[in-house]
């Protein structure tokens, strides 16, 4: 892609002639040849085709030249696929914004950017702002003067909800829509404070880091996992997870209650990095295609404890941030009574619990009776009943 992009600037800086446009060209230029060999292929071909779109359409000028400004930004903190994303949006926009409009629009995305820290969420925060435009155009102004602020308290599923109400309740009236979006109404208040959440990724996301490379000395690489929107009030939460080395944790949480206890959602987002953290190094990446979902998830339990017995092996201060997870009494079902026993190095050695653990799982796994029998062995080993496990994080990775 670097081989076509000396000839492009060559031939878009011949069809050039005022010195206005000669001198933004010479600025564009060097800030081209500085983000083009950072960008995968078809991200570097949408730039050009950008850049050679730019000073032929004349009309939304402006607004091409930010967005070719603001892209090497968004793409150093999202990745790659965001030039493509977001040059759709303008282009959806266009047919409800001005030019001044558009500029606002564009002029935020850098900062939306780092306030989201992901591109699933980035691209929510578009798609909100095409809906917004579709349904009432007179909302976007107030809308971007607050979102990234916004952003700070609320994360992206929390800023959707409060500004479709919005949108909706006062389409008709401008008043109470700039009343609305600039957090003057008393409903914009109440509806802004429903989706406060306990603590946003963001607000603890450097600390996370640095814990963790306290823990094994090495960098460990997080981003949030953005909540699937179900309608405009309701979201599905979605477990922490791994993806290609990257540790994938909810965008925000709140306290839970556990075992008669409250968990603060600092110390659930600490838990949750670090056992991701001890998969990381003490697991092994395997092909969720070769197993059924009963395999899964004796594995993922199997691996859960594993990997925290051989952490707290290796760094036993881990225990006291797991601990408050992990009941001590009794739970009536063999399966986990020895999990926790492993959890809680009450086993004669580190590995006797594993074999009959093996064991146990191979009787599930191959068991050949019928479809309401092989239920009624799970259920007899804990696995039927969620509830306990749905408020451990450290069993949704393994």
């Amino acid at each position: 892609m670097t081989a076509r992009l000396e000839p492009l600037l060559r031939d878009i800086e011949a069809q050039l002639h005022s010195e206005p446009e000669l001198a933004l060209f010479r600025e564009l230029s060097t800030l081209t040849r500085e983000t083009v060999p950072h960008l995968g292929e078809s991200e570097a071909a949408d730039y050009l085709e950008m850049l050679e779109n730019a000073f032929q359409d004349t009309r939304r000028f402006d607004v091409n030249i930010v967005l070719l400004r603001i892209i090497p930004e968004l793409h150093r903190v999202l990745g790659d696929n965001v030039t493509k994303k977001t040059f759709n949006a303008v282009v959806n926009l266009k047919s409800w914004l001005s030019n001044q409009r558009l500029i606002q629009f564009l002029e935020v995305l850098p900062l939306t950017a780092q306030k989201l820290q992901s591109l699933s969420a980035f691209q929510r925060y578009l798609s909100l702002s095409e809906d917004l435009a579709a349904l009432s155009p007179r909302c976007i102004q107030p809308f971007l003067s607050v979102s990234s602020t916004m952003l700070n308290k609320v994360n992206i599923s929390g800023l959707r909800h409060w500004a479709m109400v919005g949108a909706k309740s006062h389409t008709h009236n401008e008043e109470a829509l700039v009343a609305y979006f600039s957090l003057q109404s008393a409903d914009s208040q109440a509806v802004f404070q429903q989706q406060r959440r306990g603590c946003l990724f963001i607000d603890i996301q450097r600390q996370l880091g640095f814990l963790l490379r306290a823990v094994w000395e090495q960098t460990f690489f997080l981003r949030p996992q953005i909540a699937e929107l179900e309608d405009d009030s309701r979201t599905t939460f979605i477990p922490p997870n791994i993806q290609q080395g990257v540790i994938h944790l909810p965008d925000a949480l709140e306290t839970i209650y556990f075992n008669g206890k409250s968990i603060a959602p600092k110390s659930l987002y600490r838990a949750m990095a670090t056992h991701c953290g001890a998969h990381l190094i003490y697991g092994c990446a395997r092909n969720a295609q070769r197993y059924n979902l009963l395999q899964q998830q004796c594995i993922g339990l199997f691996e859960d404890a594993y990997v925290e017995a051989l952490a707290m092996e290796d760094h036993p201060l881990l225990r006291a941030i797991w601990q408050p997870f992990h009941r001590q009494d009794k739970h009536q079902n063999p399966l986990l009574d020895l999990v926790h026993a492993l959890f809680l190095n009450q086993g004669a050695s580190l590995t006797e619990p594993f074999n009959e653990l093996a064991t146990m799982f191979s009787d599930i796994v191959n068991f050949n009776g019928t479809l309401q029998a092989k239920a009624d062995k799970i259920s007899v080993l804990g696995m039927s009943s969620p509830g306990y496990w749905k408020k451990n994080p450290t069993q949704n990775v393994g």
